[in-house]
C-alpha cells in the first residue's frame, strides 16, 4: 500500500478518536492485523476497503490499493522509469510499453 494512503487512513482514525482496536472490530479483525494495514505489511482485499472507507467516512477511491489514486501514482512512476530508459537508449519491448 502507498505510504501516501496509509497516513490518510491513520490520520483520519486519529482525527475521529477511533482506537485501532475500534476499528479492527468494526471491520472483524484482529488490532494486530488492522495495525498491519495501517504499517503497510498486509493488502486490503476489496470487500475490506470498502469497511473501512464507511468505518472512517472516507471515499474509497483514497484508500489504496485498488483505488484510482494509487493507479494514478503508478502510471506516473511508470511513464517516468519508461522515460528514463528512453533517455539513456536501453530497447524496450513493444508488449511492456
Amino acid at each position: 500500500m502507498e505510504k501516501h494512503c496509509l497516513e490518510i487512513i491513520r490520520t483520519k482514525r486519529r482525527k475521529l478518536d477511533y482506537s485501532q482496536e475500534y476499528v479492527a472490530e468494526k471491520l472483524g479483525i484482529s488490532q494486530r492485523a488492522y495495525s498491519d494495514i495501517e504499517n503497510g505489511k498486509i493488502a486490503l482485499r476489496n470487500k475490506t476497503r470498502l469497511k473501512l472507507a464507511k468505518v472512517l467516512d472516507l471515499n474509497p477511491e483514497d484508500i489504496c490499493p485498488i483505488a484510482n489514486s494509487c493507479s494514478t501514482i503508478h502510471k506516473v512512476k511508470n511513464e517516468e522509469l519508461i522515460n528514463l530508459l528512453i533517455q539513456n537508449n536501453v530497447e524496450i519491448p513493444d508488449h511492456l510499453l
